[in-house]
C-alpha cells in the first residue's frame, strides 16, 4: 500500500500514543481497528536480510557482529526463563531507520533465522524530550504506509500486529515510560501461511 489517508494514521498515533499512553497510566478501553481492504503481503525478512537466508550468508556479511547467546546485547530467553542452552546468537547491526538511530538483532537457532528484532532504545533520552514519542510516529507512519492497517492489536500490551495470510507476522510494541524515554521496537518473525480452505463439495 504506497499511500493511506491522514485519517488512518491519526487513529493509529492515538492507539499508540493517546491518553493513557504510558505504563504507569491507566490501560483505555479497546476500540476496534479500521477494516483491511486486502490482506497483509508476505514479508519473508526485513531489508537485505531474508528468514531463507543461511548461517553461512550471515556470517560472510560484513555489516554484521555475532554475538554469542548470553554475552551483552544477546540475552533473549531471559525474559521468558528459558534454559540458557536454548537461548538464540545474535547478529547485531547498528544504523539509522527512518532517520532515527536503532539497533537490529537478527535471531539465530538451529543455524536458521528465528526472528529479526529492531530496537529503538531511548531509556537513555531526557524524560521532557519528545525522543520516544518521535520515534512511535515515524516508524507508525512507515509501517502504515508499507503494510496498511494492522491486523490485531492488544491495547493493554500497547501492540498492533500484521499478520500476512502468505507467512510471516510483524509486531510493533510501544514501551515508552515518557514522551522522552523508553524503548519501541518491532518485531519480524518467519510465521507459516495461513491453511487454505478448500472449496464445499457442491
Amino acid at each position: 500500500m504506497a499511500a493511506f489517508p491522514s485519517r488512518l494514521f491519526v487513529v493509529m498515533v492515538v492507539i499508540l500514543l493517546g491518553q493513557p499512553v504510558f505504563a504507569q497510566e491507566e490501560v483505555p478501553k479497546e476500540a476496534p481497528l479500521p477494516q483491511r481492504d486486502s490482506p497483509v503481503p508476505k514479508i519473508e525478512g526485513y531489508a537485505d536480510w531474508k528468514f531463507t537466508d543461511s548461517l553461512e550468508t550471515l556470517q560472510s556479511d560484513t555489516r554484521l557482529t555475532f554475538i554469542e547467546a548470553g554475552e551483552e546485547k544477546c540475552e533473549f530467553g531471559k525474559e521468558a526463563n528459558r534454559d540458557q542452552s536454548r537461548w538464540p546468537d545474535c547478529f547485531y547491526h547498528t544504523t539509522k531507520i527512518f532517520q532515527e538511530q536503532a539497533e537490529i538483532f537478527i535471531l539465530v537457532e538451529k543455524e536458521h533465522i528465528d526472528r529479526i528484532l529492531i530496537h529503538f532504545n531511548r531509556r537513555g533520552s531526557k524524560s521532557d524530550s519528545k525522543d520516544c514519542a518521535s520515534v512511535i510516529r515515524a516508524v507508525v507512519d512507515h509501517l502504515v504506509n508499507k503494510f496498511g492497517i494492522p491486523t490485531s492489536k492488544n491495547d493493554a500490551e500497547r501492540q498492533v500486529f500484521w499478520e500476512s495470510p502468505y507467512g510471516g507476522t510483524l509486531e510493533f510494541k510501544n514501551n515508552c515510560i515518557s514522551e522522552g524515554r523508553g524503548m519501541v521496537l518491532f518485531v519480524i518473525s518467519p510465521t507459516p501461511p495461513f491453511p487454505q480452505q478448500e472449496n464445499p463439495e457442491p
